[in-house]
């Protein structure tokens, strides 16, 4: 099944990276009916390095590489508009200079396959010099492509369109390179009538079983006194239709419909579910013939990019998010339109302890220098690869919050086991990075060149007692934020259907420590990394969860972010964007409401 679905997943990592390139942009109107905006980007000459039997190509402006597996790896760049949602990208045209060649002493290095995050085994190495593409010609086969979705950017519902340009192309010699210096592009779009959103009656909306309506009060309260105007509503109110019209064939997708009918006659912009996935539904949907996934981007993902709903079941067969499902694919556009959290509390006693935690952290988080702390936690992901994944990754992440204090807990120091992991986490921090190999029940890496994991479990979280000085983790791993999980599927007795809390959500629901949200998986993750950092999958994603961390940022605000760049700069990569979701408040204030 893993190799299959490999297979499947590259196919889509096309193009990834994040950065910046010198580009203009202008707008004049056409006609009343049509706008045109049009924008300029240079390359320089392309830089051949030698890598041993392969030659490395980059160009200094492009900011990732072409990574699908046997072909080569080629330098590009992205470059994202932003429009208002509903507008209707009418043509798009685009002009290059004169096309130079360049020959070649060797051929151009060609990308290995991207590496499972699994729990049960070592891969085996994938040989570095597959196979090129068999086709004839240029690869890639067009200098640019672009695709459009529907999202929310900084509080703005926006329909985003992205450039995908590909400066230096590669013959199937594998040594003749084709490369041009700049690119021109026109784009005429419409603007949409009226904006979807006029109201701001509901900034946040609480959605929950009315069991646990009384526990929540005292959370909307303090939100509202900090000025965030927020409802609760239960799902019983949902389901009976006490606000807007009922629609839907079952109670995921009457939520779904409920959050969209927030969103455009409230202004809805954070959603907070209440409730484990047998009291609040997540959404189930399908990759491949082999794999499904669950994930609350279902209830994110609202519209398409002209505006129009997005039910993730456009054949209405009753199954969701189908991409090669037995020769289905429903039409899904991946970008949030609301920033969605879950608590997937089962319990009252887990309802009064997060939501104690969040009151707390939000008036306190600002007052003491423990905030400033990072926590980075990795190894050697994959022995024998020629990296250690982990902490590469970690050092990405450190670059990007050079603002912070780094504490790095690595396997190539022996400084990463559950003493020192749990020390850092009580002296209290900001932030926590791991990345490596998850479970459902903890997590694991390798020491250089290692085969025994250092691992730490949830019986492990016992030893914290961080009180309020509460970290946001991200688990750059598999398995960690499966929500569905069951003591049966630990055990491997399927019969046993008693739940599990995950080891993402373990850490949130601590009494008296642990964190105060975290980001997990509800599946098994991949990731594509190499000395240069992250390109795709787990690893990308956890990179620019942290990459869209400014000051007073809302929670929701940095995953949505990350899943935005990966949209826009990687592909539209179901696998990755759907199954990491968030355990915590969306509309969370990272740091605190109150200034020190």
């Amino acid at each position: 099944m893993r190799k299959s679905i490999v297979f499947l997943i590259v196919g889509m990592l096309v193009f990834s990276g994040f950065g910046a390139v010198a580009f203009s942009t202008h707008e004049k109107i056409d006609t009343e009916k049509f706008k045109k905006t049009s924008f300029f980007v240079s390359f320089s000459y392309p830089e051949v390095n030698d890598v041993g039997d392969f030659v490395k190509v980059d160009i200094k402006e492009a900011n990732t590489y072409l990574s699908y597996p046997g072909t080569p790896m080629l330098p590009c760049y992205s470059v994202v508009k932003s429009f208002s949602l509903g507008t209707k990208i009418v043509d798009v045209r685009c002009t290059t200079s004169e096309p130079l060649e360049i020959k070649l002493s060797k051929k151009v290095f060609v990308n290995s396959q991207p590496q499972w995050l699994t729990t049960g085994f070592l891969m085996k190495k994938s040989e570095v010099n597959l196979p090129l593409y068999k086709s004839e010609g240029s690869y890639p086969n067009a200098w640019y492509s672009y695709s459009t979705g529907g999202g929310i950017e900084k509080g703005e519902h926006v329909t985003f369109l992205s450039f995908h340009f590909n400066p230096v192309r590669c013959f199937s010699d594998g040594e003749t390179l084709q490369y041009v210096d700049h690119m021109e592009v026109e784009v005429t779009y419409e603007e949409p009538p009226s904006l979807m959103v006029s109201s701001d009656e509901y900034s946040l909306i609480v959605i929950a079983p009315s069991v646990f309506s009384k526990y929540l009060q005292p959370l909307v309260s303090h939100k509202n006194e900090c000025n965030l105007s927020t409802k609760l509503v239960t799902l019983n109110e949902i389901y009976s239709g006490e606000y807007f019209p009922i629609e839907g064939r079952d109670d995921a997708e009457k939520i779904k419909y409920f959050i969209k009918d927030a969103v455009e006659q409230w202004g809805t912009i954070y959603v907070l579910l209440v409730g484990s996935v047998d009291k609040l539904p997540i959404r189930k949907t399908w990759i491949g013939d082999e794999m499904s996934l669950i994930t609350d981007l279902y209830y994110a993902d609202l519209f398409f990019s002209d505006g129009s709903f997005c039910s993730w079941d456009s054949n209405n067969n009753g199954l969701y998010g189908e991409f090669s499902h037995n020769g289905c694919n429903d039409l899904v556009d991946l970008y949030p339109d609301v920033y969605v959290g879950r608590l997937p509390c089962r319990y009252v006693f887990d309802v009064k302890t997060v939501v104690d935690k969040i009151i707390n952290y939000e008036k306190t988080a600002s007052q003491g220098d423990w905030f400033n702390n990072l926590i980075l936690c990795g190894g050697d992901t994959f022995p024998g690869w020629g990296v250690y994944e982990g902490e590469v990754t970690n050092n990405y992440v450190a670059e990007s919050m050079s603002d912070f204090n780094h504490v790095k807990l690595w396997t190539s120091d022996d400084s990463f086991n559950r003493d020192t992991i749990n020390n850092a986490i009580n002296t209290g921090a900001g932030f926590l990075e791991y990345s490596g190999h998850g479970y459902q029940n903890g997590f694991g890496t390798y020491p250089p060149n290692g085969n025994e994991r250092i691992e730490y479990f949830t019986r492990d979280l016992f030893g914290l007692s961080n009180g309020y000085r509460l970290p946001i983790m991200f688990f750059d791993a598999c398995l960690t934020g499966e929500v569905d999980c069951t003591i049966g599927e630990l055990l491997g007795l399927d019969f046993i259907r008693i739940p599990f809390p995950n080891f993402a959500w373990s850490v949130v629901r601590l009494r008296g420590g642990g964190a105060i949200a975290s980001v997990g998986s509800t599946r098994v993750a991949y990731t594509n990394v190499d000395e240069d950092g992250p390109h795709a999958g787990a690893g990308y994603l956890a990179l620019h969860f942290f990459k869209s961390y400014y000051k007073g940022v809302g929670l929701g605000e940095m995953l949505v972010g990350a899943k935005n760049d990966y949209l826009n700069n990687v592909y539209k990569d179901p696998f990755t964007v759907e199954e990491f979701i968030l355990l915590g408040d969306p509309s969370l204030r990272v740091g605190g409401f109150y200034e020190k």
